[in-house]
């Protein structure tokens, strides 16, 4: 009995210790997220683009003192994990420098559907999150700032940061031949605009159709007389395997 005792207590020391660490642990590692995430998009000012590539951009016409600058940059998420900061030509998007690239620490995955920053955007940025805690990095008043505990206040945009490929969003490019998108679509996404989703589902394949009265052999009509009753049958195979569904139609 007292064997007993001694193990049920060591057991509940071992999950109360193992929560406590836990515990820790998430906050170091959002720490570490935070102030990585920071120090980078406060490097974005000192970001210096080559020559040759402000010749490039120059090359596809240059903008009015009054307005924008010929380059800009931004810190662009390619992945939830994965992100770039880069210099990019104002007057042609798809011209880029990307200077360095960075991962986020182990577990630490940024907000879905968003994407970065963009230097000089105020109030704009994003979240990263741990195991269920939440922190953001955005600008404000030409400041990088930062809170490790976020619910939706401070109050700033998320979802406008720089256009990227959809594995930046935290999305799927779907196939349009065999899948289907489902919930938000992201028709910005560099890579695939038009199949940029929140998730893929597989579309239902016909494994068999068939008639009654028969078609003519190579083709797919079937011919009928006025009035006449026509059945058609029909196997699907979903995504959660070989649904057979047998359907008569009358018409």
């Amino acid at each position: 009995m007292r064997a007993l005792k001694l193990f049920l207590t060591a057991v509940i020391s071992l999950v109360v210790l193992s929560v406590i660490v836990g515990f820790i642990a998430r906050e170091i590692l959002l720490i570490m997220a935070v102030n990585q995430v920071r120090a980078s998009a406060r490097g974005l000012s000192q970001l210096q683009a080559e020559p040759s590539f402000i010749e490039s951009c120059r090359d596809f016409g240059s903008l009015p003192f009054d307005t924008l600058s010929l380059t800009r940059t931004q810190l662009r998420f390619v992945s939830d994990t994965d992100y770039v900061l880069e210099i990019v030509c104002q007057t042609n998007e798809s011209l880029r420098s990307t200077i360095r690239t960075e991962s986020l620490p182990a577990l630490v995955e940024k907000g879905s559907g968003q994407s970065g920053l963009i230097q000089g955007e105020e109030l704009h940025g994003f979240t990263v999150a741990v195991l269920g805690r939440t922190g953001a990095i955005y600008e404000e008043d030409s400041f990088i700032r930062t809170s490790l505990k976020y619910v939706g206040t401070p109050n700033f945009i998320v979802d406008q940061g720089p256009v990227t490929v959809c594995e930046g969003y935290g999305f799927r490019c779907c196939n349009n031949t065999t899948q289907i998108g489902q919930g938000a679509q992201q028709s910005q996404a560099l890579d695939c605009p038009l199949s940029c989703y929140d998730s893929c589902a597989e579309k239902p394949v016909v494994l068999n159709f068939a008639s009654d009265p028969e078609p003519t052999v190579g083709t797919r009509v079937a011919t009928v007389q006025a009035n006449q009753p026509v059945s058609f049958y029909y196997a699907l195979n979903d995504i959660r395997g070989d649904v057979f569904a047998q359907s008569t139609t009358p018409e």
